[in-house]
């Protein structure tokens, strides 16, 4: 048996059109660090890309082709960045630490920045449905930081939804009001405390008894005293303070040179009387050869 699949189309149907592709959600000329190197700060094309990539992109120049680099926004924590040289600097950290730091030309379009990259990795699938909190806490641990408690737009229905409604609602604003005004009293008090101890600080210990001013001036005494004490033993002491020294290893070089060894024959002259005793032995050699003749 054949099985025939449906379809909607029509077989003699011509081609969907391309799908156009998303436009960017922010383009500009901004300034890029270099990771490595000499850190140098080169002005860059940059692309704000939000699906299907969630990336920032920058080339060269306006209108070129080919990207130079990428830093991904997925996962990623961008926040505003005190630099030595440049003000007006982004820094993000992605999902794998590394850290980009890219410039502004004034404040305003540094949050603006800011604001359309917060977004896009909001929204890339790593953040999409994750909260506040949780975005907050990843954020945090990118950026080496604690993190800090949001109140997000989830959180918000939440309490909406659990706020008491007619005759609970008075009730509850009125149990508010008078926690409120608890914490104002508290806060008071806490704040009298304070402004006598700092009098009394001023005074001299003006509001001790005569017992408690003169246990605080023995204790006072005593501490100068150590500290006197301790000041006297270190100026006698004799620090030594032993420096490592490096051992240096000197490496024994052979070399070898090869020496040509060139051999002069020279004439030795025979001594005088080696010379006359030669000469007389020559002659007596004729004469006797003469006699046999």
């Amino acid at each position: 048996r054949t099985h025939h699949r449906p379809t909607d189309r029509r077989p003699n149907a011509p081609p969907a059109p391309p799908r156009a592709p998303a436009m960017p959600e922010r383009v500009g000329y901004l300034w890029r660090e270099s990771p490595t190197g000499l850190k140098a700060i080169k002005k860059r094309w940059f692309v704000l890309s939000k699906r299907p990539h969630y990336a920032l992109f920058f080339a060269q120049k306006e209108g070129h082709q080919r990207a130079l680099g990428t830093v991904l926004l997925d996962g990623a924590a961008i926040v505003a960045h005190d630099h030595k040289k440049r003000p007006y600097a982004i820094k993000i950290i992605d999902a794998e630490r590394r850290e980009s730091v890219i410039f502004a030309a004034s404040e305003q379009e540094m949050l603006e920045w800011i604001d359309a990259m917060v977004e896009v990795s909001n929204a890339a699938p790593t953040f999409a449905k994750a909260s506040a909190q949780e975005r907050e806490n990843a954020r945090a641990k990118l950026e080496n930081r604690p993190a800090v408690t949001v109140v997000g737009r989830r959180e918000l229905d939440r309490a909406r939804r659990e706020l008491p409604q007619g005759a609970d609602l008075e009730e509850y604003k009125e149990q508010m009001r008078r926690k409120y005004e608890e914490q104002q009293r508290e806060n008071e008090a806490i704040r009298k405390r304070l402004e006598q101890a700092e009098v009394a600080v001023q005074s001299g210990f003006g509001s001790l008894s005569a017992a408690d001013q003169l246990e605080q001036q023995q204790r006072l005494a005593a501490i100068a005293a150590e500290r006197e004490k301790a000041r006297k033993a270190a100026s006698k002491r004799t620090i030594v303070v032993k420096t490592p020294q490096k051992k240096t290893v000197v490496r024994k070089k052979t070399v070898v040179v090869k020496r040509k060894v060139v051999t002069k024959r020279k004439k030795v002259k025979p001594p005088k009387a080696a010379k006359a005793a030669a000469a007389g032995g020559d002659d007596g050699a004729d004469d006797d050869g003469d006699g046999d003749d």
